[in-house]
C-alpha cells in the first residue's frame, strides 16, 4: 500500500522538473524560430505565428532629400539580438514617397538598388518607364478611407518575398503609400508605434481610417501569406473618367441620407453612421481629386475656354465635396453644435448636387 503522502510528493517534483524545463524549452524554441526567420519574424517555413516567438527588429527610418521623388523616406529592419547567423544577415531597407513619373526618377531608385515598385495609388503605374530602368512593378490601389485585409498581406508578402530593397508609393507618398506600409510592417513587427509613424511621415489625420487600418493590423499568418499570388499584378488597368464618376455618383447617392437627419438627434446609432458617412465623404472627395488628375490629360484636346470652365467647375464641386469631408469629421469629434453642422453638411450637398448639374449640362447632356 502506498505511502499516505506518496502521490502529492510526486505531483510536487513533477511541478518543480516542468517549472524548469518548459523555460528553457521555450528558450530554445525562440531562438530557433529568431534563426529561421531572420529579419521577417512572424512566418517561416508554413508556421503559424506566436506572440511569444517572434524576434526583437531594430527599426529606423529617416528622411532623404530628394528633386525627382517626393517626401521620400528609407526605412531599416534588422534583427535583434544578434547571433551568429542572424549577425550575417544584412539590414532589410524598404523606402516609400511620391510616384516616380520622369527618368530622372526611376533611375534614382535603380540606383539606391531598389529592384521592385509597388503602386497603392489609384492610377496606372509607368511599367514600360520601369522597365527602361530594370524596375518591375506590383500594383495594389487602395483608398483613402480604409485599407482592406487583403491588400495590406499582399503588400506584406511581396516586402517578404524580396531580398533588394523595395520602393512603395502613392501620388504624393504622404498618405495612402506610408499607411499601407506601415500595416504591413505592423504585421510582423508588433510593437510599431503605428499613429506616431504616420505623423512624422506626414499623413495627414484626417484619413481615420488609413491611421485605424495600421494601428490594428494583426500578425500575419502563413496560410494569408500561402494565398498570395507569387505574381502579382503590374497595372490595374480599370481607372477611368467614367469609374471615377460612378463612385462619385454612389458616394453622393448615400450622403444624401444625411438630409433625413433631422432634430432630436437621439439616434443612438447616429455616431457609427457619422463615421460611415465620414468615410464615404473622404472617397467622394478623392475620387474628384483623382478625376481631375486623370482628365488633366484630355484638357489640350479642349478648346481654351472650355478648359477654363471645366476647371473651373471642377473647383467649385471639389470644394463642396471637402467641405462635406470637413464639416462631417467635426461631427464626427464633438457632438456639441451638431445639428448646425450638419445643416452645413446639407447646404455643401445641394451646392455640390447643383455645380454638378451645371457641368453635366454644358458638357455631357
Amino acid at each position: 500500500m502506498p505511502h499516505p503522502h506518496q502521490g502529492s510528493c510526486f505531483r510536487y517534483w513533477g511541478w518543480v522538473l516542468m517549472a524548469t524545463v518548459w523555460p528553457l524549452g521555450l528558450g530554445l524554441q525562440a531562438s530557433l524560430w529568431v534563426e529561421d526567420c531572420a529579419w521577417w519574424p512572424a512566418v517561416a517555413q508554413g508556421q503559424e505565428p506566436a506572440q511569444a516567438r517572434q524576434s526583437a527588429v531594430e527599426f529606423s527610418a529617416k528622411k532623404i532629400e530628394s528633386a525627382h521623388l517626393e517626401n521620400l523616406h528609407r526605412i531599416e529592419l534588422k534583427p535583434i539580438p544578434a547571433t551568429a547567423k542572424v549577425q550575417a544577415v544584412e539590414k532589410r531597407a524598404i523606402l516609400f514617397g511620391g510616384s516616380p513619373e520622369t527618368e530622372a526618377a526611376m533611375a534614382e531608385l535603380a540606383a539606391s538598388g531598389v529592384t521592385i515598385i509597388v503602386s497603392v495609388d489609384g492610377a496606372p503605374p509607368l511599367v514600360e518607364l520601369a522597365k527602361k530602368h530594370g524596375l518591375k512593378y506590383v500594383h495594389i490601389p487602395v483608398k483613402y478611407s480604409t485599407l482592406s485585409r487583403e491588400q495590406i498581406v499582399s503588400l506584406a508578402a511581396v516586402l517578404q518575398r524580396n531580398h533588394e530593397p523595395v520602393y512603395v508609393h502613392c501620388h504624393h507618398g504622404k498618405h495612402r503609400g506610408p499607411a499601407a506600409l506601415v500595416a504591413a510592417l505592423k504585421c510582423t513587427v508588433t510593437d510599431l508605434e503605428t499613429d506616431a509613424l504616420l505623423k512624422t511621415f506626414g499623413t495627414d489625420p484626417k484619413y481615420r481610417g488609413l491611421y485605424e487600418a495600421a494601428r490594428k493590423a494583426q500578425p500575419l499568418q502563413a496560410h494569408e501569406l500561402a494565398r498570395v499570388p507569387e505574381k502579382l499584378p503590374e497595372a490595374i488597368q480599370d481607372l477611368s473618367p467614367a469609374r471615377l464618376m460612378s463612385e462619385i455618383d454612389c458616394s453622393f447617392d448615400q450622403l444624401l441620407a444625411l438630409r433625413k437627419v433631422s432634430e432630436p438627434l437621439e439616434n443612438k446609432e447616429l455616431p457609427v453612421q457619422l463615421r460611415t458617412w465620414q468615410e464615404q465623404a473622404i472617397d467622394l472627395e478623392e475620387a474628384f481629386l483623382e478625376y481631375q488628375r486623370l482628365i488633366e490629360r484630355q484638357f489640350p484636346m479642349m478648346p481654351p475656354e472650355q478648359q477654363m470652365q471645366y476647371r473651373q467647375f471642377l473647383k467649385t464641386s471639389l470644394s463642396h465635396a471637402a467641405a462635406i469631408r470637413s464639416e462631417l469629421t467635426a461631427t464626427a469629434d464633438r457632438s456639441d453644435g451638431m445639428p448646425a453642422r450638419l445643416k452645413k453638411c446639407c447646404d455643401s450637398l445641394d451646392a455640390l448636387q447643383q455645380s454638378c448639374a451645371g457641368c453635366h449640362a454644358q458638357f455631357r447632356n
